[in-house]
């Protein structure tokens, strides 16, 4: 399992700052875009489910200060956990329905390490586009990564900046 969280101080609006999981989900995509080999299907199930190659291989977390529900939070954490490879006690690959591991998906070689440190560099890049870009930029790249919105799935929208799932 690799596992990483971002802890963040919110300037903005609770409504802006839930758009961090675009953010985190772009980064994830990017990352391991980046080191995975190319056919490979990196995509998203709303709104938390990451999808390779049209199996769950991890999932995104976002959390916030429950004392406010409007206004600024006064803490975020956009997580992620993604299985590298799973005990399968002797059963093929693929017989365990809509689950796999990057392992399991042409990512035998790819350690913790490397992933954490290429999706890590991916998010800080990434926050530092969102705080001078806002969230637009990443809705038009994260969308096409919607799992289903290849086959006319309609839910999500862009309500000036900010994503609604409807």
């Amino acid at each position: 399992i690799a596992e990483l969280a971002f802890v963040f101080e919110p300037e903005v609006a609770r409504d802006q700052s839930d758009d961090m999981r675009i953010v985190l989900q772009t980064a994830i995509a990017d990352g391991l875009g980046a080191i995975i080999p190319s056919q490979t299907a990196i995509q998203f199930r709303w709104p938390d489910d990451v999808i390779v190659n049209g199996a769950k291989v991890g999932e995104t977390i976002l959390i916030s200060s429950a004392s406010e529900t409007e206004g600024v939070p006064t803490w975020l954490v956009a997580a992620v956990r993604i299985v590298l490879e799973r005990d399968l006690d002797g059963l093929e690959p693929g017989l365990v329905r809509d689950e796999s591991s990057i392992a399991e998906e042409d990512g035998a070689d790819l350690d913790r390490t490397r992933i954490i440190s290429t999706i890590s560099a991916h998010m800080l890049n990434a926050v530092q586009e969102w705080g001078e870009e806002g969230t637009r930029p990443f809705a038009e790249r994260w969308i096409g990564r919607v799992f289903g919105f290849e086959h006319g799935t309609d839910f999500v929208t862009l309500n000036g900046d900010t994503i609604v799932a409807h």
